[in-house]
């Protein structure tokens, strides 16, 4: 192979490789609208208990672009199951099923090189894309009885969580809702 083919060849590579590393990020709506279109779509029982900017969802790798995070908690029980010294197990209610939502801007984009970082987080579900935002989400759970969970770690011998997942959310078609609710703004 030529000098002149290999370098052509470096060429593309490397430009390939900058293009993809670009986050050519854009701006995204005001908070406020946020919220405002996360929350109009929430069934009753169902309510935004946290709000934080500048942050990219989890398992994405290192990207620069930031958005929102939107937690919404619902009524459905997560149980912490805990084994005792005699080998008995327990379970107590001491959690809720929650909601964890990334808006981020419409240009941004996971960073291709998450696939070369071990140990990474499961990352959340693309649930809405237009040229303005992405939304992503995942069902995850808050502690609600820390004190209870605190005192519980400290005599368990073996814990783990009751399953909480697509299927056991109590809001179903949320993924549906919540880009119903985006759509009808920015599409």
């Amino acid at each position: 192979m030529s000098c002149r083919n290999r370098a052509l060849r470096i060429l593309v590579v490397v430009g390939f490789l900058v293009a993809s590393c670009d986050s050519g990020v854009s701006e995204l709506p005001a908070v406020s609208e946020i919220r405002d279109r996360v929350t109009a779509s929430l069934p009753e029982d169902w309510s935004l208990i946290e709000s934080q900017d500048g942050q990219a969802p989890p398992g994405h790798g290192d990207v620069e672009a930031t958005g929102s995070l939107l937690v919404l908690l619902g009524s459905g029980p997560v149980t912490f199951q805990w084994k005792d010294e005699s080998g008995e197990w327990h379970d107590e209610e001491l959690a809720r099923e929650t909601l964890e939502l990334w808006v981020m801007p419409g240009s941004y984009r996971p960073s291709p090189r998450r696939f070369f970082e071990h140990h990474r987080h499961v990352p959340p579900e693309l649930i809405y894309a237009s040229k303005n935002i992405r939304v992503y989400g995942r069902v995850s759970h808050r502690i609600i009885a820390e004190d209870r969970f605190n005192d519980l770690l400290k005599v368990a011998h073996s814990t783990s969580w009751s399953d909480i997942s697509e299927t056991t959310c109590t809001w179903q078609g949320w993924q549906e809702a919540v880009a119903a609710a985006f759509a009808a703004k920015y599409d």
